[in-house]
């Protein structure tokens, strides 16, 4: 049996980037980051994501016409964060990585 998470989760925060929204280098397990005008996806390299990780990304604040995550696709070193629309403001969102780990037999 799995013991049940309760209460936080220490996680090490990153850098904050989304103030220079678009493409960015944010190696650490978690952190901010924006999807600049005119677009709907943006790409964030990151030493510790695997192509089997789990990235968990959460829109800060709805733009008027990206208003969600479409998705997260985690590849080796990096993620793309996919909204629903182009943005017309940036659109900052946070992020957290998390590492699989092998079910006991």
């Amino acid at each position: 049996m799995w013991p049940v998470l309760s209460g936080p989760i220490p996680v090490q925060y990153g850098a904050d980037k989304s103030g220079a929204p678009g493409a960015a280098q944010i190696d650490a397990p978690a952190g901010r980051a924006a999807i600049a005008i005119g677009a709907a996806a943006v790409v964030i390299t990151n030493n510790q994501v695997k192509v089997d990780s789990i990235v968990l990304a959460e829109l800060e604040q709805n733009d008027a016409t990206l208003t969600h995550v479409k998705s997260v696709i985690p590849a080796a070193g990096s993620f793309t964060v996919t909204g629903n629309a182009n943005a017309t403001a940036a659109a900052k969102f946070r992020f957290v990585v998390f590492q699989p780990i092998p079910l006991p037999a």
